[in-house]
């Protein structure tokens, strides 16, 4: 059995993946419910009469995006790796997102997430990977970006996925190109550690 673990996008959300082909989503609103993913993960595997040894990969999303996201994600995956020796394996918040925008037709090549402060994490597909930089919003070019955040922070040219769009783990498990490097994907710093100067 495979588990996906997103404690970085909003929603979050838990992929299980079942070596007959099934799964099982679940999902979570970020900021109320992220307490609720370790007892999802023991009620999916209760159900199917399965313990945490059961899993033989761990896929998690590195960011970027959230720090506390990027953290619990990583906690949660590299306990259940210490305690079984799973095989641990990343994808990025890029990944996510351009894999819901193939879902919803739109282009997937260029996204771009806030980032806070005025800034912004850009991924562009390039050479079968992500090439990654943080912009100000007037040193971002023109063309069809996709955006992730706030509406408040999107220019109108930008494409804007549907609020309501969820990740189907079943296709995104075949077209994800996954990375064995699990550490953290933060981007920049953050607002504690820019204090801290």
């Amino acid at each position: 059995m495979k588990l996906l673990v997103d404690t970085v996008s909003q929603p979050n959300g838990l992929g299980f993946v079942f070596s007959d082909g099934e799964v099982i989503q679940k999902s979570f609103d970020r900021r109320t419910e992220s307490r609720f993913v370790l007892t999802s993960i023991s009620e999916v595997l209760g159900l199917k009469k399965l313990q945490t040894s059961d899993i033989n990969q761990l896929l998690v999303n590195i960011g970027p995006g959230s720090f506390t996201g990027i953290k619990v994600g990583l906690s949660i995956v590299q306990t259940f790796s210490i305690v079984h020796s799973t095989e641990c394996r990343a994808y990025t918040s890029f990944d996510v997102i351009s894999h819901l925008a193939k879902m919803s037709d739109l282009p997937s090549e260029r996204i771009l997430i806030y980032a806070y402060q005025g800034e912004y994490f850009c991924g562009e597909w390039i050479n079968e990977d992500w090439q990654f930089s943080v912009r100000s919003k007037q040193d971002i070019g023109k063309g069809p970006w996709l955006f992730q955040g706030p509406e408040k922070f999107a220019q109108s040219e930008w494409l804007r996925l549907n609020p309501d769009s969820c990740i189907d783990w079943s296709v995104f498990i075949n077209e994800c190109h996954f990375n064995s490097n699990i550490s953290p994907f933060y981007g920049k710093q953050s607002t504690a550690e820019m204090n801290l100067r």
